[in-house]
């Protein structure tokens, strides 16, 4: 009874024992040396740290999708007007945009004066919808069943569907949209919002029907219609603004031909006759060969890019004479500021 009272002894658990074999590197009793509990508590930092790496690896990566995506379209979208304004301005005086050799970067730079104030019109009227929205919505709180309200939500409704039809029927028919200048694109964009937001007035005032079951949820917007308006607004948005930049390159075009004189003035040296046209005036200078004996008065700068230089006769115009385009390479320009520069 000694013997067995004394085992008894022997195996009651003393607090902090256990504790302190751990700390020593000594495994308990019913721990084994791979799978006690120092080894768990050496593997639960690592794990922790996996499970917190990969979080972080996905917010990241969620953050630069949400990041890169716009700014690639935004850059896609100014790209795509700078070039449809620089083409439509050199068309004018018929230079392909693919012989300026523009990089990315100079298109983008040349849809600033393109963009800014469709976008600045956009704003403000989105500013001005919000108020009128907030003065509806304080209107319908107190006159929600009244007759004038009705009959302004079917004025609205007439609207919005009349306007969608002329955009339709622009769009359809190239000539009609050709010679409207941004009517097309802004009826179906302005028809198509004030159509859902009719919609929408008739879900906050329309009354259930018992008679013949329609209930006022039948006028609600739905996700789906809303993303659809969406995408209408956007296509809308983007028709309008490549008009606006065609509008934007004739009408720099047209200024420069009316004021040819602020173009700043070119002579051209050359070792070799250029065979320029009147009325370009060529002088022949004394010299030995090889010198730029030939020299070239008359003309006007309207760009240069990548080596290559495009000139303007004076007076020029459409119908008389063509654009002149040369390679740097071999030349000799003197530049002098047009005469109405500095009036």
């Amino acid at each position: 009874m000694k013997d067995s009272s004394a085992d008894q002894q022997a195996l009651r658990y003393t607090p902090g024992a256990e504790e302190s074999n751990l700390a020593e590197g000594v495994p308990s009793a019913g721990s084994s040396p791979k799978t006690g509990p120092s080894r768990q508590k050496s593997l639960a930092p690592t794990e922790s740290a996996a499970v917190s790496g990969g979080v972080t690896g996905e917010r990241l990566l969620e953050l630069l999708s949400t990041v890169i995506a716009p700014t690639t379209l935004v850059t896609a979208l100014l790209f795509y007007f700078g070039w449809m304004r620089t083409n439509t301005l050199f068309q004018y005086f018929g230079i392909e945009a693919t012989m300026l050799r523009f990089s990315p970067s100079d298109y983008v730079l040349r849809s600033v004066d393109t963009t800014f104030i469709p976008m600045s019109a956009v704003i403000f009227l989105a500013l001005g919808a919000l108020g009128l929205h907030r003065i509806v919505k304080s209107v319908l709180s107190t006159n929600s069943t009244s007759r004038g309200c009705k009959y302004f939500i079917i004025i609205m409704a007439v609207l919005g569907i009349a306007a969608i039809v002329r955009g339709l029927v622009g769009a359809a028919i190239p000539s009609i949209s050709n010679r409207d200048f941004l009517i097309t694109p802004t009826c179906l964009g302005l028809g198509t919002l004030i159509a859902v937001y009719a919609m929408w007035l008739l879900s906050r005032t329309q009354p259930a029907n018992k008679r013949i079951g329609m209930r006022a949820e039948v006028w609600a917007v739905s996700a789906p219609l809303r993303v659809l308006t969406g995408l209408v607004l956007v296509m809308s948005l983007f028709w309008g603004t490549a008009e606006y930049a065609q509008a934007v390159g004739r009408g720099l075009a047209s200024s420069i031909v009316h004021h040819l004189d602020n173009q700043p003035e070119v002579v051209v040296y050359s070792k070799e006759p250029l065979l320029l046209q009147p009325p370009v005036k060529l002088d022949q200078l004394p010299g030995p060969s090889g010198s730029y004996r030939y020299r070239y008065n008359g003309l006007r700068l309207l760009i240069e890019s990548a080596g290559r230089v495009i000139l303007l006769p004076d007076h020029w115009s459409r119908n008389k004479g063509p654009a002149i385009v040369l390679e740097e390479s071999g030349l000799r320009l003197e530049l002098y500021p047009g005469s109405g520069y500095w009036k």
